[in-house]
C-alpha cells in the first residue's frame, strides 16, 4: 500500500509511516479495504477518515494501480466506500484527484463529485538552487534594517 500511495499521491511514505498514520487516526478511520486479485496481488485500496470538523464530512482515498484501472476494482472499492460512509452517517465525501490523472477525474465526475479547489505540488531542490541572484536584494534589506 505504501508504494502505491507514494506513486499515485506523490506523497512519499513507507509501510511503517502508513502504520503510524493509521494508529494516530484510528479513532476517525471508518473504512480501510484492500482489493486483491486471485493471487493476492494488490489491485488498490480505499481509506476513509472522518474529518475533525463538525458536520461529519469525510476525507477519502481510493487508489487503484494504473494497470488495473477500468477493470472494476475501483468501482467495487467505491461502492464499498459509499456504503461504509452511509453506515457511518457521513454527510460529505471529499477526495483529491491529481491533475495528471484524467482517469481519476473522470471516475470522480461520473460519481457526482464537484471541484472545490485546485492545488499544485511544487518542490525546490535546495542543493541545486542558485541563490546568488538574490544577494543584492538581501544586502539592501539588511542595510535598511540596520541603518
Amino acid at each position: 500500500m505504501a508504494d502505491l500511495f507514494t506513486r499515485e499521491q506523490d506523497e512519499p511514505t513507507t509501510a511503517p509511516g502508513l502504520r503510524d498514520d493509521y494508529e494516530a487516526h484510528r479513532e476517525r478511520i471508518f473504512r480501510l479495504l484492500v482489493a486483491e486479485d486471485e493471487r493476492g496481488e494488490l489491485l488498490g485500496f480505499n481509506w476513509a477518515t472522518h474529518s475533525r470538523f463538525a458536520g461529519r464530512p469525510a476525507y477519502c482515498y481510493l487508489i487503484v494501480k494504473p494497470a488495473q484501472r477500468g477493470r472494476g476494482a475501483g468501482r467495487l472499492l467505491y461502492d464499498d466506500l459509499e456504503e461504509a460512509a452511509r453506515r457511518a452517517q457521513v454527510s460529505q465525501l471529499q477526495i483529491s484527484v491529481r491533475d495528471d490523472c484524467p482517469q481519476g477525474r473522470a471516475f470522480a465526475d461520473r460519481r457526482g463529485f464537484v471541484e472545490q479547489r485546485r492545488s499544485i505540488g511544487m518542490t525546490l531542490d535546495l542543493r541545486a538552487f542558485d541563490d546568488r541572484p538574490y544577494d543584492e536584494i538581501i544586502a539592501r534589506l539588511e542595510a535598511a534594517e540596520n541603518p
